[in-house]
């Protein structure tokens, strides 16, 4: 097979040796068609590859993708809410933030993660109740009124499709940001929430230690930037619906076996344990 411009001729093996061309737009049928293949490894437990270099997203195609994906989703599955990757986050601080569907049937009081669980992570997230629905066109202060009360959960999200190693998030089709399960815990005043301490145990060793005082104090921020990503598929912000909002930008690796601790200052705030296998 070869690719022809006037006066020249480029087999594939030229094409690979040239290195990685410049990402182009991808059409709807494409973006549609690469989103069924998410899904399908979701339901089946597979791991997908990486794009190739040679059909690389661009950041626009990229969102595109993670908008068909959730709105297939949304087809067979109910949202209790959404988790978003804080822009107070170092990892973040340059990118848009990005966006995940919590489905009911993950949301728990206690959990036990399945042992089959591809690449899982435990992520000790903000957890937020709304009161009222948050417009896109709201300022952060009038979000900020929407919330009708504040805890922590821990969250396992699944690696869906395998991370480059050089950019976990840029140019491959992921849906790192959608919780595998939630185990939620009790709730307490905004105020304790930012000043306590947050501490992480994976049996009974502490692997992340800190304040989420930076992620608080970017709740109606955060808020607004979710409900412009959702009106794009047609949803919005809820009465009634829980916004998790990440704080723990690396998150705890998970084993099987695993058991893994939230303590809010020197009380226990949740746990869950990962199964056998």
């Amino acid at each position: 097979m070869t690719f022809c411009g006037p006066g020249e001729t480029m087999t594939v093996d030229d094409a690979l040796r040239a290195g990685p061309q410049p990402p182009i737009g991808l059409s709807d049928a494409e973006i549609s068609l690469h989103a069924g293949y998410v899904l399908a490894a979701r339901r089946k437990g597979c791991v997908i590859e990486p794009l190739s270099d040679l059909l690389a997203l661009s950041r626009a195609d990229a969102e595109r993708l993670r908008d068909a994906i959730l709105r297939f989703r949304l087809v067979r599955e109910r949202a209790v809410g959404w988790r978003i990757e804080s822009g107070a986050a170092p990892t973040v601080h340059d990118r848009a933030a990005d966006y995940g569907m919590v489905a009911r049937h993950v949301l728990t009081n206690r959990a036990v993660i399945p042992a089959h669980l591809r690449g899982g992570r435990a992520f000790a997230d903000i957890r937020l109740i709304m009161n009222d629905h948050v417009s896109p066109h709201a300022t952060a202060a009038e979000a900020l009124r929407a919330i009708d009360s504040v805890g922590l959960a821990l969250s396992t999200v699944e690696w869906i499709v395998e991370p480059r190693e050089t950019d976990t998030h840029d140019g491959v089709a992921t849906d790192t940001v959608s919780p595998a399960w939630v185990s939620v815990g009790p709730t307490v005043p905004v105020g304790r929430l930012a000043t306590s301490a947050v501490s992480v145990k994976r049996n009974g060793v502490v692997v992340a230690h800190g304040t989420p005082d930076r992620a608080v104090g970017e709740f109606g921020r955060s808020l607004v930037v979710l409900a412009g990503h959702l009106a794009k598929i047609g949803q919005r912000i809820s009465r009634g619906a829980t916004v998790l909002v990440s704080w723990m930008p690396a998150g705890v690796a998970l084993s099987p076996g695993d058991c893994v601790e939230v303590y809010l200052a020197d009380s226990l705030a949740m746990s869950y344990r990962c199964g056998e296998g």
